[in-house]
């Protein structure tokens, strides 16, 4: 039997599947800590990458294709402009949004951050504060609309598969649930 005090899922602002997954409701039914890995998604929604980027054999990262995927790489640094517009007050702007917007349905979460130089502990000293409703919703749209026009660009019709990625670990009941769910949000029945 187990018996955690604190969970350590996977999640950053454009791989977000903690709420629909059912385990925000785990946590919070259990009085659970939650400590979010990976939130920076290895790096690549910081801005740092520029270009399609490949790794050395062994590198865990060489497995994600968004790091080779020019049309990921471009759009994440204009949402990275937006970021540093609309979070200008702050010193770490892009860090302050996608990071800080995973606390609003998780007050008692934390996030892992790789801190392997100074500069990397002092942006993450910055960092921690629960953005508003507001902010937070706004961060989530620029990648939840970014997530609906990738599906398109692949030419799934939505409306009729309710096309979603869900990891194998779901019983297919709940796929069908998750795809009926995202059918209502893309029929306009349903509003987060």
């Amino acid at each position: 039997v187990c018996d955690p005090d604190v969970i350590q899922p996977y999640r950053n602002i454009m791989d977000n599947t903690y709420e629909s997954s059912g385990l925000k409701s785990i946590i919070n039914k259990n009085n659970l800590g939650v400590c979010f890995f990976s939130p920076l998604k290895h790096g690549l929604l910081t801005g740092k990458y520029k270009s399609p980027t490949t790794f050395k054999d062994g590198d865990h990262r060489s497995g994600i294709k968004d790091f080779q995927n020019n049309e990921v790489i471009k759009k994440t640094l204009l949402i990275c402009k937006k970021l540093e517009k609309k979070f200008y007050y702050h010193e770490n702007p892009i860090m302050h949004g996608i990071v800080n917007a995973l606390f609003f349905d998780s007050p008692t979460g934390c996030a892992l951050l790789g801190q392997r130089n100074i500069d990397q502990v002092k942006i993450a000293s910055s960092l921690g504060e629960i953005l508003s409703h507001e902010d937070t919703r706004w961060v989530k749209s620029l990648y939840k609309v970014w997530f609906f026009v990738e599906l398109n660009k692949v030419r799934y019709d939505l409306k009729k598969d309710g096309f979603c990625f869900l990891p194998k670990v779901f019983l297919s009941e709940e796929i069908q649930k998750a795809r009926n769910g995202l059918r209502r949000v893309i029929n306009g029945e349903y509003r987060s």
